[in-house]
């Protein structure tokens, strides 16, 4: 989070025009174990607000099953 709060305050100090809008795209929930969850979508949702991004995308899960995400995350470790 401390990278994309930079990140999006580094574009703000560089662009310095208030009509630039801004767009952050987040996963709400991928179903990996120990992965991102509701929760902490939710806060970081609110942590965008708090700096003024213009937009918030909102995807959700991955395409595979629970199973197969967590047999392709112990492979790829």
């Amino acid at each position: 989070m401390r990278l994309l709060l930079e990140i999006i305050a580094e574009i703000k100090q560089v662009v310095n025009d208030p009509t630039f809008m801004i767009s952050v795209k987040i996963n709400c929930e991928d179903s990996i174990p120990n992965g991102i969850d509701a929760e902490e979508s939710i806060i970081t949702a609110q942590m965008l607000e708090a700096v003024a991004v213009d937009l918030i995308e909102i995807s959700g899960r991955v395409y595979e099953s629970e199973q197969q995400a967590g047999q392709q995350r112990v492979s790829l470790l």
